[in-house]
């Protein structure tokens, strides 16, 4: 029992010890530069308002969650067909690889505020920011798993 309760202590102990450091320099940090609440609200704030009104964040996380997955089947959708695209095609995959790496290596920071000047503050710039997140993975991934496939397996299929 003693063993098991220093066991849980030792894995418990220093995340929630860093959890808990974080959160008082951030309260800190908020409170000593005066920066607006609008702009970065300390988390005493943040708990406020979960406690005077925890329906807000169970709203806001749905729309989240909403957004966020809608772009996860976008850019996963798009990946797909690109991907089953070169992988039928050498000169398709020559001509789109390289666009998907520059797609990879732009930094989300740099497309999203132009997506937001193009499409508003709505649901869309979120989405595409999702989509464009997790279209290099599963394209690479889709892509592996396309040449990666037992030519036995596909001849078997065939007949």
């Amino acid at each position: 029992m003693n063993q098991t309760l220093r066991s849980l202590a030792a894995h418990i102990l220093p995340p929630a010890l860093t959890l808990i450091g974080a959160l008082l320099f951030w309260e800190f940090w908020v409170q000593w530069r005066d920066i607006a609440i609008i702009v970065v609200p300390p988390p005493s704030e943040v708990l406020e308002r979960f406690l005077d009104d925890p329906a807000f964040f169970w709203r806001e996380g749905g729309w989240t969650l909403y957004e966020a997955t809608l772009g996860l089947l976008l850019g996963s959708s798009f990946a797909l067909a690109v991907a089953i695209a070169m992988a039928h095609s050498r000169l398709t995959e020559r001509a789109l690889f390289p666009l998907a790496i520059i797609i990879k290596v732009t930094p989300i920071v740099a497309v999203a505020p132009v997506l937001v000047i193009m499409f508003g503050f709505g649901t869309t710039p979120k989405v595409l920011v999702a989509a464009l997140i997790s279209f290099f993975p599963m394209l690479v991934n889709a892509m592996t798993g396309f040449r990666d496939v037992d030519p036995g397996a596909l001849e078997f299929m065939r007949s």
